[in-house]
Protein backbone atom coordinates (compact mmCIF):
# COMPACT_ATOMS: atom_id res chain seq x y z
CA UNK A 1 0.00 0.00 0.00
CA UNK A 2 1.41 3.27 -0.82
CA UNK A 3 -0.47 5.74 1.14
CA UNK A 4 -3.64 6.02 3.78
CA UNK A 5 -6.07 8.24 3.07
CA UNK A 6 -9.18 9.08 5.71
CA UNK A 7 -12.80 10.18 3.75
CA UNK A 8 -15.66 10.44 6.21
CA UNK A 9 -14.04 9.15 9.14
CA UNK A 10 -13.36 6.05 6.93
CA UNK A 11 -9.22 4.96 6.16
CA UNK A 12 -8.93 4.02 2.63
CA UNK A 13 -5.79 2.63 1.38
CA UNK A 14 -4.21 3.83 -2.43
CA UNK A 15 -2.64 1.02 -3.83
CA UNK A 16 -1.42 2.86 -6.68
CA UNK A 17 -1.38 6.31 -8.39
CA UNK A 18 -1.13 6.67 -12.10
CA UNK A 19 -1.10 10.34 -13.77
CA UNK A 20 -0.49 10.26 -17.28
CA UNK A 21 -0.21 13.17 -19.37
CA UNK A 22 0.97 14.59 -22.46
CA UNK A 23 2.28 17.96 -23.95
CA UNK A 24 -0.58 19.82 -25.41
CA UNK A 25 -1.03 20.53 -28.71
CA UNK A 26 -0.08 24.49 -29.27
CA UNK A 27 -3.19 25.81 -31.10
CA UNK A 28 -2.92 27.28 -34.48
CA UNK A 29 -2.90 30.61 -34.83
CA UNK A 30 -1.78 31.77 -38.07
CA UNK A 31 0.46 29.17 -40.33
CA UNK A 32 1.82 30.36 -43.97
CA UNK A 33 3.19 27.63 -46.30
CA UNK A 34 3.74 26.88 -49.51
CA UNK A 35 1.95 23.97 -51.03
CA UNK A 36 1.24 23.12 -54.98
CA UNK A 37 -2.54 23.49 -55.77
CA UNK A 38 -4.09 20.74 -58.52
CA UNK A 39 -7.46 20.33 -58.99
CA UNK A 40 -7.65 16.96 -61.25
CA UNK A 41 -11.60 15.04 -61.85
CA UNK A 42 -10.95 12.87 -59.32
CA UNK A 43 -9.39 13.67 -56.20
CA UNK A 44 -6.22 11.63 -54.71
CA UNK A 45 -3.62 11.22 -52.25
CA UNK A 46 -1.71 14.07 -52.02
CA UNK A 47 2.20 13.91 -52.36
CA UNK A 48 4.46 15.58 -50.45
CA UNK A 49 3.88 19.43 -50.74
CA UNK A 50 0.43 19.49 -52.79
CA UNK A 51 -3.30 20.35 -52.16
CA UNK A 52 -5.92 18.39 -54.09
CA UNK A 53 -8.98 19.59 -54.57
CA UNK A 54 -10.95 16.86 -56.82
CA UNK A 55 -13.65 17.61 -58.99
CA UNK A 56 -15.36 14.63 -58.26
CA UNK A 57 -15.53 15.60 -54.06
CA UNK A 58 -15.23 19.14 -54.65
CA UNK A 59 -16.05 20.15 -50.90
CA UNK A 60 -13.22 18.51 -49.95
CA UNK A 61 -8.80 19.74 -50.08
CA UNK A 62 -6.65 16.75 -49.64
CA UNK A 63 -3.49 18.63 -47.82
CA UNK A 64 -0.16 17.06 -47.37
CA UNK A 65 1.68 17.37 -43.71
CA UNK A 66 4.50 17.93 -45.43
CA UNK A 67 4.43 21.47 -47.38
CA UNK A 68 6.15 22.06 -50.72
CA UNK A 69 9.67 22.82 -49.09
CA UNK A 70 9.94 20.12 -47.14
CA UNK A 71 8.33 21.14 -43.53
CA UNK A 72 6.16 19.17 -41.73
CA UNK A 73 2.96 21.30 -40.60
CA UNK A 74 0.37 20.37 -37.30
CA UNK A 75 -2.55 20.17 -39.71
CA UNK A 76 -4.24 18.13 -37.54
CA UNK A 77 -5.24 20.47 -35.31
CA UNK A 78 -7.26 22.29 -37.58
CA UNK A 79 -11.02 22.80 -36.34
CA UNK A 80 -13.91 23.93 -37.64
CA UNK A 81 -14.28 27.43 -38.34
CA UNK A 82 -10.78 27.71 -39.85
CA UNK A 83 -9.56 29.67 -42.19
CA UNK A 84 -7.59 28.29 -45.34
CA UNK A 85 -6.75 31.10 -47.97
CA UNK A 86 -5.26 29.83 -51.59
CA UNK A 87 -4.72 32.46 -54.15
CA UNK A 88 -6.97 34.84 -52.15
CA UNK A 89 -9.79 32.46 -51.94
CA UNK A 90 -10.87 31.86 -48.46
CA UNK A 91 -12.49 28.63 -47.63
CA UNK A 92 -14.60 27.74 -44.00
CA UNK A 93 -13.65 24.32 -42.90
CA UNK A 94 -17.04 22.94 -42.22
CA UNK A 95 -16.59 20.20 -40.31
CA UNK A 96 -13.51 18.49 -37.64
CA UNK A 97 -10.62 17.43 -39.76
CA UNK A 98 -9.85 13.68 -40.85
CA UNK A 99 -6.30 12.45 -40.23
CA UNK A 100 -4.65 10.45 -42.38
CA UNK A 101 -0.93 9.00 -42.08
CA UNK A 102 0.70 11.85 -45.01
CA UNK A 103 -2.17 14.27 -45.14
CA UNK A 104 -5.61 15.61 -43.83
CA UNK A 105 -8.92 15.99 -45.59
CA UNK A 106 -10.47 19.30 -44.71
CA UNK A 107 -14.55 20.25 -45.78
CA UNK A 108 -14.68 23.67 -47.04
CA UNK A 109 -17.38 26.02 -48.07
CA UNK A 110 -17.47 27.52 -50.71
CA UNK A 111 -15.86 25.08 -53.13
CA UNK A 112 -14.47 27.01 -55.93
CA UNK A 113 -11.29 25.36 -57.46
CA UNK A 114 -7.79 27.43 -58.23
CA UNK A 115 -5.75 26.71 -61.21
CA UNK A 116 -3.23 24.89 -60.47
CA UNK A 117 0.01 26.48 -59.15
CA UNK A 118 2.38 26.60 -56.41
CA UNK A 119 0.49 28.86 -53.60
CA UNK A 120 1.59 30.71 -50.64
CA UNK A 121 -1.20 28.93 -48.47
CA UNK A 122 -2.91 30.56 -45.30
CA UNK A 123 -4.30 28.27 -42.17
CA UNK A 124 -5.68 30.94 -39.51
CA UNK A 125 -7.63 30.38 -36.58
CA UNK A 126 -10.15 33.20 -36.18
Amino acid sequence: MYGVGVRNGISVGIDSIVTLRSAPEAPITTIIANYNYIAPALATLPVPGQIVHGTNVINRLNISLTDANGISRPLYLINPNDLITINGQVYVVTSPVSVYTNYVSVSISPTTQQPAALYSVTLHRP
